[in-house]
């Protein structure tokens, strides 16, 4: 009677599943590791976008009311002040309707890194016992929104109150 050898290893049919784990593993890492990085890319977008928004809220929050030699009764840049160029606004409302793509300073100068995003400021008349709801007139006080955009999908953004009591009220 003739013995059969009984030989050791693995199988074409073995090492080709083994192969197939292999990559579907491999695969699922690569997703896990991309997903992680866009995420990481997105928190980092956001946190610049939030620097962006506060620090334009911060500039409108530190000018006046309304004009100070004008005062106007309506909402956006007065006579001399251009909607290009935000470097004579002097009052808060100047800034209504404010958009530009890759943020500067006050001064026109480019901020490094922020060529992707987009600033947009709308001032709006509110009640000052309820900031939620708008006036067509003046009210004495003005919300400031400012958004800050990327990829055209709000990234930031900042909201703050002005009130002509207020300044009156800051020495």
């Amino acid at each position: 009677m003739m013995e059969r050898r009984r030989q050791s290893g693995f199988s074409l049919v073995e090492a080709a599943i083994a192969v197939a784990l292999v990559g579907v593993t491999a695969v699922g890492a690569l997703t896990a590791a991309a997903n992680s990085a866009t995420r990481r890319s997105d928190v980092a977008a956001r946190a610049q976008a939030a620097v962006l928004a506060e620090e334009l809220a911060g500039e409108v929050a530190g000018l006046a009311y309304e004009d100070p030699q004008v005062g106007s009764s309506t909402l956006g840049p007065d006579a001399g002040e251009t909607a290009v160029n935000r470097s004579r606004f002097d009052d808060v409302d100047d800034y209504n309707g404010w958009t530009e793509k890759g943020p500067t300073d006050k001064a026109g100068a480019a901020i490094s890194g922020a060529e992707s995003f987009t600033r947009t400021v709308t001032v709006q008349w509110v009640l000052g016992s309820s900031p939620s709801t708008t006036s067509v007139t003046e009210t004495g006080a003005k919300l400031v929104t400012v958004t800050v955009s990327r990829s055209e999908r709000a990234a930031a953004t900042v909201r703050l109150v002005r009130t002509k009591k207020w300044e009156q009220m800051t020495p």
